[in-house]
């Protein structure tokens, strides 16, 4: 009887510790906001754990870009196709970074942007932008 007590006990700890089963990757804190009149996406406030390299971005409109903080080094930005990551390399994010968006040759009307937690496998949120301005190359 004891042993059985011993077992029970020994499983809850594991269990509840996150050591088998029921282990959910946390997803850090951070709020963004959305500037249409610009095509950006703000970060009003982030924890020092959040990073962008577990983020991703998906469009419902082709030929759209973007860059993170008008990464001067990507002229033309990264074009969104299917679920494109941010960066890859760990970047932690901090208040007042940005994503800035641009549609090639045209600018785009009603566009979706939806970002996800790569990590955690989770659809953070969806932004709509009433209209994305042409790149200006």
């Amino acid at each position: 009887m004891v042993a059985i007590t011993v077992s029970i006990g020994a499983v809850s700890f594991l269990y509840f510790n996150g050591y088998i089963g029921g282990g959910e990757e946390e997803i850090p804190v951070f709020q963004l906001r959305m500037d249409d009149l610009n095509d950006q996406i703000i970060v009003s406030s982030a924890e020092s754990d959040a990073n962008w390299n577990r983020l991703a971005l998906q469009s419902d409109t082709t030929d759209i870009y973007f860059r993170l903080n008008n990464d001067v080094t990507t002229t033309t930005g990264t074009v969104i196709t299917g679920t494109t990551d941010i960066i890859t390399s760990s970047d932690p994010m901090s208040a007042t970074e940005y994503l800035d968006f641009e549609h090639d040759l045209v600018s785009a009307d009603e566009v979706k942007i939806t970002m996800i937690d790569t990590i955690a496998n989770t659809e953070l949120g969806t932004y709509t932008f009433v209209q994305i301005t042409a790149r200006a190359d």
